[in-house]
C-alpha cells in the first residue's frame, strides 16, 4: 500500500465521521465528533488516520510530502507544526519529518502544547 494525498469530497462523509466518532483517535484533537462536527470538518479540513494503519509510517510520509510542497510549491518560507504534550507519537512523526522541536505554547482555546518548525 501506497500513501497518496489527495482532496476528500462529501463522498468521503460516512468514513470521517467513523474516524471523528472514535475516542482513540479524538483523544488528543477534543474527543469524539457528532456527525454535524464531521460534516463541517470536511467542509473546512481534514485529519485522516484509523488506528489501524498507525505506526506504518503514513503520518510521517504524508508530513513529509506537505513540507515538500509547502517549501517547494508554495514557496512557504516557514512551516510550524503543534503537537499536544502528551500526545508523544504526533511529536516523533514532526521530529522525524526533519522539524525542529522549538519550545513549548499554551492555547487558550485549543489543547495543543508543543510547538515545533
Amino acid at each position: 500500500m501506497s500513501l497518496s494525498l489527495r482532496r476528500l469530497t462529501r463522498d468521503y462523509l460516512d468514513l470521517l465521521d467513523r474516524l471523528n466518532s472514535d475516542p482513540q483517535v479524538m483523544r488528543y484533537l477534543g474527543g469524539p465528533k457528532d456527525r454535524a462536527k464531521s460534516e463541517a470538518m470536511l467542509n473546512e479540513r481534514i485529519l485522516v488516520l484509523f488506528p489501524q494503519h498507525w505506526g506504518r509510517g503514513y503520518a510521517t510520509e504524508m508530513a513529509i510530502a506537505l513540507l515538500r510542497y509547502g517549501y517547494t510549491v508554495l514557496g512557504l518560507p516557514l512551516i510550524v507544526a503543534i503537537a499536544d504534550l502528551p500526545n508523544a507519537e504526533s511529536q516523533g512523526v514532526l521530529l522525524k519529518a526533519g522539524l525542529q522541536r522549538k519550545g513549548e505554547r499554551t492555547f487558550p482555546d485549543l489543547t495543543c502544547g508543543s510547538l515545533v518548525d
